[in-house]
């Protein structure tokens, strides 16, 4: 299938980029490791705000809860911080996390004028879906310059997993696949790795992956 970069437009300020910390150990040339740690990068979607949910702190009171959605491979078991559309920095707590569905649900603050994402169905295999992701613009906040937005085809689901045309690299994990401005996906990743970082056809956590995920929790 094509796939072809598409214009961010106001209703795409719900993405989110998201930033933690890994490490992994390095082998010097006389046989001895060290550990180092690196930052580790991604995308997320904010899918409800909690407007009667406010910081304690008297000068964050302006502040309502809100929940983010993300992939569970970005949690690396450290802090996750988060950077919106209006530039506002956060820190967040995950609420839930299920690496079979690669979903991850994270709380913190943001401002009342927030965009958020309904989640929508299913859609239909050979129908037309847009991804977007922070890709190698992840290091930098979401604007209208950082978000990559393309389209792409819906290919046959494998297991719980569905597949679309649009190719992946590092940064977009986590992001949003929608259809007529609903959520419909997660990405991911890709079934192939080409030149170590383009990852086709991308991998998507769909609708029914998700909807379970938030059962009891999304209102």
């Amino acid at each position: 299938g094509q796939w072809k970069f598409q214009d961010i437009v106001e209703s795409d300020r719900y993405v989110v980029a998201l930033k933690t910390r890994d490490s992994t150990w390095i082998k010097n040339d006389d046989g001895s490791s060290i550990i180092t740690s690196y930052e580790v990068y991604g995308t997320g979607s904010v899918i409800q705000k909690l407007v009667n949910e406010h910081p304690s702190e008297l000068q964050f009171r302006n502040y309502i809860g809100c929940y983010i959605l993300s992939c569970a491979h970005l949690n690396k078991g450290r802090l996750i911080t988060v950077t919106f559309f209006d530039l506002n920095v956060g820190n967040c707590i995950v609420i839930k996390e299920d690496k079979s569905k690669d979903l991850l649900l994270l709380k913190t603050w943001c401002l009342p004028n927030t965009v958020s994402i309904d989640i929508g169905n299913i859609p239909e295999v050979e129908t037309e879906v847009c991804s977007l992701g922070m890709g190698s613009y992840s290091t930098k906040p979401p604007s209208k310059n950082t978000i990559r937005k393309f389209s792409g085809t819906v290919y046959p689901y494998i297991n719980e997993y569905m597949y679309i045309s649009s190719p992946f690299i590092h940064g977009d994990s986590g992001g949003s696949v929608t259809q007529n401005s609903k959520l419909i996906g997660v990405i991911s990743g890709g079934s192939e790795v080409f030149n170590k970082n383009l990852h086709w056809p991308g991998r998507i956590s769909s609708t029914n992956n998700i909807k379970e995920f938030l059962k009891d929790i999304i209102e």
